[in-house]
């Protein structure tokens, strides 16, 4: 019996697996809805349990964007509009509420 299979027969993990496909589903749908982070200068990508497929009925939302250098995206407005996006599809899709805005990192290279 091969590593793989060994996971892939585990219950407990196959239902995380199940739960992290549906739940990135709903993500991608509720992003797709949100005009404002079709713009080809953004990508939002899921991290943490979901990424990984471990994700349970606690587990939370975690969001990474990047964006190219456009001078548009570093304007204060659009930082806490793209924000206030996020928040509301994380809202929206009832994940545990974000506890403060520290949760939300920003790095600028």
């Amino acid at each position: 019996m091969t590593f793989t299979s060994i996971l892939e027969s585990h219950v407990a993990l196959s239902k995380r697996r199940a739960n992290s496909h549906a739940q990135l589903e709903r993500v991608k749908n509720e992003a797709n809805k949100e005009s404002y982070l079709n713009d080809a200068s953004l990508a939002v990508f899921c991290a943490g349990s979901l990424a990984r497929l471990e994700a349970g009925e606690k587990s939370d939302l975690d969001l990474f964007v990047t964006a190219n250098d456009d001078p548009k995206l570093r304007s204060r407005l659009f930082e806490y509009t793209l924000f206030g996006h996020l928040i509301s599809i994380n809202e929206k899709l009832e994940f545990p509420p974000l506890v403060t805005m520290v949760s939300i990192l920003k790095f600028i290279f």
